[in-house]
């Protein structure tokens, strides 16, 4: 009778595990973010030199796709792209951003396929969030012939890395990465020479409201979510950590790509289900993207979060499930052989 009853409690607390794992899988985008493979890296002059060539960049693949949304960009900006970011990021705030659409839900859909984040923009059936955002831009630049990596300002509040995505593009000219806040629709300069990501949050973590605004000149196009005035408030509760994502270097692409497209070409079934059910699968088995996290004076000191645990405790318990039913069914199976064995 107790060992029903231990059963039982064992078997609602695997279901609950698996409920805990499914969750974190799909709707949390913060508590999916805790689960993202990690690198620290402690120089962070080595982390603001890495130049393109070392594979720090956001990169999408098919040429069939590229060329189609080539035809997006108006051919002004085309012409010596290096000298025109500004106008770009106009251009693209007033198209492609997403509050444009002023729609209520999330998109979660993979940066693997930004083309499809847009159609779902145009159809006003999502809003998406600074990481959309963020793709998005990355996808047309890159289109455009910038290269980009992505970047984020981290908050390490315990519960899920709260922060903001943005992107930086590579300028020859001035062999630098230039920070564009996408959300906001912002960028940065000190004497007209713009600010990567690391010199700004440097800019920020060290100076008061006051001497930031007198120190930081801010170019920012209608559209904005957070007006200029409040930037600084912003960036200050989320930049205590810096991390730069790779994307497509050789090392982290992903691992199986016929599975990761057939689980993708689920959620362009219009089926909250079906979408639910991609995004679940795509994570198990998407290995395309590593965070390169900062070390500094500035890093907070929670390394993980509360969803981090969660997730490794109810992946282990489950395990020991698993373990015990098989174990069970073993010598289930062994005691039924025993008494058909025993003569009666």
């Amino acid at each position: 009778m107790i060992m029903k009853k231990i059963s039982r409690v064992f078997t609602l607390i695997a279901i609950a595990s698996f409920l805990l794992i499914v969750y974190i899988l799909t709707d949390a985008h913060r508590s999916r973010a805790a689960l993202i493979p990690t690198q620290t890296i402690t120089d962070k002059e080595l982390l603001a030199e890495l130049s393109p060539t070392n594979g720090l960049i956001y990169h999408f693949e098919d040429p069939a796709i590229t060329t189609q949304y080539k035809d997006l960009i108006p051919e002004e900006l085309k012409q010596g792209s290096e000298f025109k970011l500004e106008a770009f990021l106009e251009w693209f705030t007033k198209n492609y951003y997403a509050p444009v659409f002023k729609v209520e839900n999330y998109a979660r859909l993979s940066p693997e396929y930004p083309d499809l984040l847009i159609e779902q923009y145009k159809k006003k059936a999502e809003k998406g969030s600074c990481y959309n955002d963020a793709i998005l831009f990355s996808f047309l630049a890159q289109v455009n012939g910038f290269e980009v990596r992505q970047v984020y300002f981290i908050n390490k509040d315990g519960y899920g890395n709260d922060g903001h995505t943005m992107v930086e593009v590579w300028l020859n000219r001035l062999q630098q990465w230039v920070f564009v806040d996408i959300r906001n629709s912002a960028l940065f300069y000190k004497n007209d020479e713009p600010y990567s990501a690391l010199m700004l949050r440097d800019e920020i973590l060290s100076l008061d409201s006051v001497s930031f605004y007198k120190t930081v000149s801010i170019v920012q196009f209608d559209g904005y979510n957070i007006a200029k005035q409040d930037l600084y408030s912003f960036f200050r509760r989320n930049c205590t950590d810096f991390a730069v994502s790779a994307f497509s270097n050789p090392q982290t692409k992903v691992a199986n790509s016929y599975f990761y497209g057939l689980f993708h070409s689920i959620s362009k079934k219009e089926n909250k289900f079906l979408e639910k059910t991609s995004r679940f699968l795509r994570s198990l088995f998407d290995k395309s993207r590593v965070n390169y996290l900062l070390v500094d004076e500035y890093s907070g000191n929670k390394q993980y979060t509360v969803w981090y645990y969660a997730f490794n405790t109810s992946a282990f318990f489950l395990l020991i499930y698993f373990i015990w039913g098989l174990s069970k069914i073993f010598f289930f199976k062994r005691s039924k052989l025993k008494r058909s064995q025993t003569p009666s």
